[in-house]
C-alpha cells in the first residue's frame, strides 16, 4: 500500500497509472514457517480461545495488481485494475486511473503482486505516471520473500483434535500458535 499525493497548492495533477519492476531477486529453497497476526492471533490455552487478529478495515481508492511474464531482475509487471472507490478519509478522487488529484489531495493505492515463476526474495521499484512526464520509479520497496513453499501457523489450527492433544492446560494466559497441516 502506498500513498500518491499532490503537494501543489495551486495546480492539480493527473495520475495516469503505476508502474512495478523487479529490482533485486535471490532466489530461496529453504523450509519456511510463517505466522500472519493478522490471520488471526495466538491460542490462549488458558481460555481455549483465539485471540482477534488486526481487525478493523482498510479501504484504498485504488487497487491494482501487478503480474509478472518472468521473474527476472529488471522485468516489468502488466499491472491492472481490479477495483476503486470514490473518496475516503484521506482525500477525494474522480473514479478510476487516470485520475485528476486537486491540490493537497492524496490517492490511496492497494497494489498485490501476482506470485513470480521462482520463489525468491525480490526486491521491487514501483513507479509513478503522472501529466505528460515518463514514469519516475521511486527507491526500492523493502525486500520481501515471495515462496508458495510456507508452512503456515495460525492459532485457529490449534483447535483441531490432534494439537488439543499436545497442549498442557494453563490456569494463566500461555499462548500457541499450531501449524495447519
Amino acid at each position: 500500500m502506498f500513498y500518491v499525493c499532490n503537494s501543489s497548492s495551486s495546480q492539480t495533477h493527473i495520475l495516469k497509472g503505476i508502474d512495478v519492476r523487479i529490482e533485486g531477486a535471490t532466489p530461496y529453497s529453504g523450509q519456511l514457517n510463517v505466522w500472519n497476526l493478522c490471520d488471526g492471533g495466538a491460542y490462549d490455552a488458558s481460555t481455549k480461545q483465539i485471540a482477534e487478529g488486526c481487525g478493523g478495515v482498510c479501504a484504498f481508492n485504488e487497487t491494482l495488481k501487478a503480474t509478472f511474464d518472468t521473474a527476472a531482475v529488471g522485468a516489468n509487471a502488466t499491472v491492472t485494475q481490479v477495483g476503486w472507490r470514490s473518496g475516503d478519509c484521506i482525500g477525494p478522487v474522480d473514479g478510476p486511473l487516470p485520475v485528476s488529484l486537486k491540490p493537497h489531495s492524496s490517492i490511496s493505492l492497494n497494489m498485490g503482486i501476482a506470485l513470480p515463476s521462482s520463489q525468491a526474495t525480490y526486491t521491487f521499484a514501483f513507479g509513478v505516471a503522472q501529466d505528460s512526464a515518463a514514469t519516475v520509479f521511486l527507491p526500492s520497496a523493502r525486500p520481501i520473500l515471495l515462496a508458495p513453499v510456507a508452512h503456515k501457523w495460525t492459532g485457529e489450527a490449534c483447535l483441531q483434535p490432534t494439537m488439543q492433544s499436545q497442549i498442557p492446560a494453563a490456569s494463566s494466559p500461555t499462548y500457541y500458535i499450531c501449524p495447519e497441516s
